[in-house]
């Protein structure tokens, strides 16, 4: 199973937060703060906290009937890392073998995403700049970017680096 997706972001349900890197969001739904502006990047972490079933939530969307579809998100947070190919955003190598995942491509107690890579003969490969995002949720944005650093140091290929400041000024 691979979750497609790619960047950096962390969200938590803890307290609604107003900042210029905010995303204001309607009560029912948690805040969000993504660390650059790009759409597609809190879809990780807004996947980890979410409690409804997305495919009611689209149904929903579809029929333009969202009002009467709870969408529930779990209380606490969830923080992506994601993992680049040596040179992204320029030039970067494809093909590296990546190293530290399962048979699915996953790590225990986190989510990884796969963005830029592909699965040849068994063995997951980079196939992009972004190579994957690793999500991990905890009571605690402190214990959510912890959990996600921890295994994104397990993942490795050649030239994997991912940044070290995701979430610190969401910390302050």
């Amino acid at each position: 199973k691979h979750r497609i997706s790619a960047g950096s972001s962390v969200m938590h349900t803890i307290t609604p937060m107003i900042t210029p890197l905010a995303i204001t969001m309607p009560r029912s739904i948690p805040s969000l703060k993504v660390m650059k502006h790009r759409a597609a990047k809190p879809a990780m972490v807004v996947m980890e906290l979410l409690e409804s079933d997305l495919v009611d939530i689209m149904e929903a969307i579809y029929r333009k009937d969202l009002k009467n579809c709870p969408v529930q998100f779990s209380s606490g947070a969830a923080a992506c890392i994601v993992i680049a190919s040596g040179g992204y955003p320029k030039a970067y190598k494809k093909g590296c073998p990546i190293s530290g995942l399962d048979e699915q491509g996953q790590l225990p107690e986190v989510s990884v995403y796969h963005a830029g890579t592909k699965l040849e003969n068994g063995q997951y490969l980079t196939n992009g700049g972004r190579v994957l995002g690793v999500t991990a949720k905890g009571a605690s944005l402190e214990e959510a970017l912890d959990k996600a650093y921890s295994s994104a140091e397990q993942i490795s290929f050649e030239g994997a680096f991912y940044r070290k400041d995701i979430g610190a000024r969401c910390k302050k």
